[in-house]
């Protein structure tokens, strides 16, 4: 019980260091504020008839829920800023134990050992801000050292029963983290040691019954409501265009840091851990961890419509393998050593999070002094940069100005937009460069008569469908434009109707 409870209070300070930065009200994770958004709108559009006119929030049963339903609980009690945080936080905290939890499952006891995996807590998931993703990842590990921990019970219905709501769920929370519960429990069964052929197939099979519900589900949603945007699958290419894959799970777009995390820490920790540790894997997971890590390399960049589908399973990829990991140093001063380091490498992850956030929250802030020169229901395009962080955080406009903006990733998720808007949103936006709005405004390119525009049909008429253009190059705008406001990172111009 010592033990339990050193390593508890260990992973307890781990976690609150990595929630720390949490207290900027702003994170700079790219998605995030879009999600914030539309959590804002879920719980306020009832009593603002502004937004009303613009936006709806239309509730389905859809695989990607997770911080929709945590929302809906946490939001009326903190308010959507506190409630956003925390909610980051929990799931920090799920990244920190499921670990733990998986291993106390395989081998009876806990270490610390799977703190290891904190140094993926920090991954690109998070900085890509995929919410839902990066809460659901956690339960789904959770749910299977649930499976795991009950292996040596009787094949019954209730260990069957607990499996079906366990992963109907997680299926509400993503979908891929869905399939990913499945492909874990489904190796397990079919990797089993000592078993038979038949045995292996029949557990397997009355297993992946479990998941039908959610299969049924996916399929009805499929033919009721069939995706118009973003589908399909496309692979990643070699070369720096699969580094996303293998940076992934430390992942932050700080190059030095990500480097030093990529080619020193891990690379001496893996080392250390072989010379003195002797690392060893669960023999009931090594079909696991093998067919998990096929399909982590194989993942393409987009699949049935899901993005960066090659960044989001390597950080699962590793927490599962550093949990099904049972580590024994014959040394105590290597065992310090490799906690020291990752301590080291956890302390300046936080550090410099700290100080982007911080930056970014006073960006952040900067921007929302542009609600004092909108008007309620005006329409604004931001575009003209290569920072997609500073993109989306001009989602903050729509609930502080009670503006429209295109760019709320509206039809995937729960919110839509009003009709009288539709024609001028996109659901998976990009942010428009100088050479597509004058492509746009002078009929050229794929804008010229008899050509595609394509998913960007939306800026067709761009300078007389929006009242106010965002800017956020620093050089010019396509053309002169009447300045309304300016700030250190951003310009907003208004675009009358007569704009040359």
């Amino acid at each position: 019980m010592r033990d339990i409870a050193v390593v508890v209070v260990l992973a307890a300070i781990v976690w609150l260091g990595l929630a720390f930065p949490l207290v900027m009200p702003f994170p700079e994770t790219v998605d995030w504020p879009g999600h914030q958004v539309r959590h804002a709108l879920a719980l306020s559009l009832h009593e603002d008839s502004v937004l009303a006119g613009l936006y709806a929030v239309e509730w389905r049963p859809i695989p990607n829920l997770a911080g929709d339903l945590a929302m809906m609980l946490l939001g009326p009690i903190f308010g959507v800023s506190i409630a956003g945080r925390l909610l980051l936080a929990l799931g920090m905290a799920g990244w920190v134990a499921a670990p733990l939890l998986l291993q106390r499952a395989l081998f009876g006891q806990t270490t610390l050992w799977p703190l290891v995996a904190s140094l993926f807590v920090y991954n690109a998931i998070l900085y890509m801000g995929f919410e839902n993703f990066y809460l659901t990842a956690p339960l789904a590990m959770a749910a299977f050292a649930g499976w795991v921990a009950t292996d040596e019970e009787a094949w019954n219905g209730r260990r069957l029963g607990l499996l079906a709501v366990a992963a109907q769920l997680v299926w509400f929370g993503h979908l891929v983290v869905w399939g990913v519960l499945g492909l874990w429990i489904g190796s397990y069964e079919l990797g089993r040691p000592g078993a038979d052929l038949r045995t292996r197939l029949t557990r397997t099979l009355a297993a992946g019954a479990m998941f039908l519900p959610g299969a049924v589900l996916f399929v009805w949603q499929q033919i009721a409501s069939p995706a118009t945007h973003g589908g399909g699958t496309v692979w990643a290419g070699a070369g720096f265009q699969k580094l996303g894959l293998v940076l992934s799970p430390v992942l932050q777009y700080q190059p030095n840091l990500d480097l030093t995390m990529l080619l020193v820490v891990l690379p001496l920790v893996a080392t250390f851990t072989l010379l003195d540790g002797s690392p060893r894997i669960h023999r009931r997971m090594q079909w696991v961890v093998a067919i998990m890590g096929v399909v982590t390399l194989l993942m393409p960049g987009r699949l049935m419509g899901v993005g960066f589908m090659d960044q989001r399973l390597p950080a699962m990829w590793l927490g599962l393998l550093v949990a099904s990991t049972e580590v024994t140093f014959t040394k105590r001063t290597v065992a310090v050593g490799v906690g020291a380091l990752v301590g080291l490498a956890l302390v300046t992850r936080i550090g410099t999070t700290f100080q982007r956030w911080s930056r970014h929250s006073a960006e952040t802030a900067e921007l929302l002094t542009l609600r004092d020169y909108l008007e309620p229901g005006q329409r604004v395009l931001p575009a003209g940069t290569d920072r997609i962080a500073h993109y989306h955080t001009a989602s903050w406009l729509v609930p502080e100005a009670r503006v429209f903006l295109p760019s709320l990733f509206t039809g995937a998720h729960l919110l839509q937009v009003d009709p009288a808007v539709a024609p001028l949103d996109h659901p998976t936006p990009a942010p428009p460069s100088r050479e597509t709005l004058l492509e746009a405004r002078n009929q050229r390119g794929r804008f010229a008569p008899g050509g595609d525009p394509a998913d960007l049909v939306y800026l067709t008429h761009w300078w007389t469908d929006f009242d106010h253009l965002l800017w956020l190059d620093p050089g010019p705008p396509p053309w002169p434009l009447e300045t309304v406001a300016k700030g250190s990172w951003f310009t907003l111009y208004r675009l009358p109707p007569e704009t040359p």
